[in-house]
């Protein structure tokens, strides 16, 4: 016979009052998601469902990234940034501790456009985020090592 696994599980409302262990994911009813624990962020990190994340995201007028660059500094968690042109944002961040993440996340319009969700491993992480002028993208993070690189990235212009 099979064994079964059951995982702790409650409500949005039960969620916002529980901070869990680090590495434990609960179940969210209300939502019908998982959620990640840090054991320090109250409610946990929900997980995206397949449905809430788009197959395709609309960056099919952006081409290969160019030599341009403006360097950014990185604001503390859940900072913003409004993307100045066509092209993507991109960071690499290193420290030593295996439970921190890096998330960057294109929120225009209120949509979950495209994520970047990275666990930092063995040291560092680094990721690239597409956005169109005037996107605004969201980081979300707990990796307190330095900030090797953060900055937004031109991209060449279609037919260039």
């Amino acid at each position: 016979m099979s064994r079964q696994i059951q995982i702790r599980r409650g409500s949005a409302t039960d969620h916002e009052n529980f901070t869990g262990a680090v590495g434990e994911v609960t179940m969210d009813t209300t939502n019908k998601t998982l959620r990640v624990h840090d054991g320090t962020t109250a409610g946990g990190i929900p997980l995206a469902r397949m449905s809430d994340i788009p197959s395709v995201p609309d960056v099919t007028s952006i081409a290969m990234p160019s030599n341009t660059y403006d360097d950014l500094t990185l604001g503390a968690t859940d900072s913003t940034y409004t993307a100045p042109g066509d092209g993507y944002f991109t960071w690499h961040k290193t420290t030593g501790n295996s439970s921190q993440y890096f998330g960057m996340i294109n929120t225009t319009a209120g949509n979950l456009m495209t994520v970047q969700w990275v666990p930092i491993r063995g040291g560092g992480c680094q990721g690239f985020l597409p956005a169109k002028t005037g996107d605004v993208c969201r980081v979300i993070y707990t990796a307190s090592g330095t900030t090797e690189c953060f900055r937004f990235i031109y991209a060449v212009s279609v037919g260039s």
